[in-house]
């Protein structure tokens, strides 16, 4: 994590700013018009980003802290 990020809060910032950029935009609406138009769009956004992020270039950070998901559960 050193080497790539610089350090824990750099990779904070990384995985922050990728949720920030694609969390909230509008991807896996159906269409233009429910995509983050409402609340419902902007959280099919945020669980579009959960789904992707096995793909992202941090997704070893959670892996390394036990998470598996988002429902609360830690492996032990």
């Amino acid at each position: 994590m050193q080497a790539t990020y610089g350090g824990l809060t750099e990779l904070q910032v990384a995985i922050l700013q990728d949720f920030f950029r694609f969390g909230f935009d509008g991807s896996g609406a159906d269409n233009f018009f429910d995509a983050g138009s409402c609340i419902d769009g902007r959280l099919t956004s945020a669980w579009n980003w959960c789904s992707s992020l096995p793909h992202k270039p941090f997704y070893i950070a959670f892996q390394l802290t036990g998470n598996t998901s988002f429902d609360g559960q830690f492996q032990e």
